[in-house]
């Protein structure tokens, strides 16, 4: 009697906790044509597991699949494989991971893909797991990156200041000719004149640059 009651126990309990279990939710499904290597970014809460399914159509292997937690954490790889059905990752933290496929073949593979996360809990079922990442300016015209993922990283970026150091005055030869000047008596005009034309350098000012 003892066992019956400690078996219904189990089941229920079973039945239980399967209801408040959280479905697989999908990320992406789709059809692409692999022509030497393409890469798909997705992002992934704390806590979330990852399921992933590939499959090459008409069973030909390629070379190298491999899912990347960025920036150079690699997950999982396998080389000359044409199948990976219900592969698991479990996601430690919140971050991004790319899903690399490599195949050097001449002809293109159509292959299909599927990836799905389960998450820890109720609060993250919503997780965005879009991303993309852009170059803006702040209110000062700082320039930094921003990743939908994870926040913003300022970039890394050089001024030049220009300030003035020293000043010489050197004397420079502007001009150097034989000029001809008539005694008054032999000119006709009324106004005896004559005109040079020369041109004046530009006053260049000796400056540092500072960065």
């Amino acid at each position: 009697m003892r066992t019956f009651e400690t078996l219904l126990t189990i089941i229920f309990s079973t039945l239980f906790y399967a209801s408040f279990a959280i479905e697989p939710v999908e990320v992406t499904e789709k059809t692409f044509k692999l022509n030497g290597e393409e890469t798909f970014y997705y992002g992934f809460a704390a806590g979330d597991q990852i399921i992933f399914d590939f499959t090459e159509k008409d069973g030909k292997s390629i070379k190298e699949i491999e899912i990347i937690e960025l920036p150079n954490n690699t997950k999982f790889q396998d080389f000359k494989t044409s199948t990976i059905n219900n592969k698991k990752i479990n996601v430690i933290r919140k971050g991004l991971y790319a899903f690399r496929f490599k195949n050097p073949a001449i002809a293109g593979r159509i292959c299909k893909l599927k990836i799905q996360r389960v998450p820890a809990d109720e609060s993250t079922v919503s997780f965005d797991t879009g991303w993309h990442y852009e170059n803006v300016n702040d209110t000062t015209f700082i320039p930094y990156s921003e990743d939908s993922l994870i926040g913003y990283k300022e970039e890394k970026y050089t001024e030049t200041v220009r300030e003035l150091l020293e000043t010489k005055k050197n004397a420079i030869e502007l001009l150097n000719t034989n000029l001809e000047i008539r005694s008054a008596g032999l000119i006709i005009h009324d106004n005896p004149k004559v005109a040079l034309s020369l041109d004046l350098p530009f006053d260049k000012s000796p400056l540092s640059e500072k960065k």
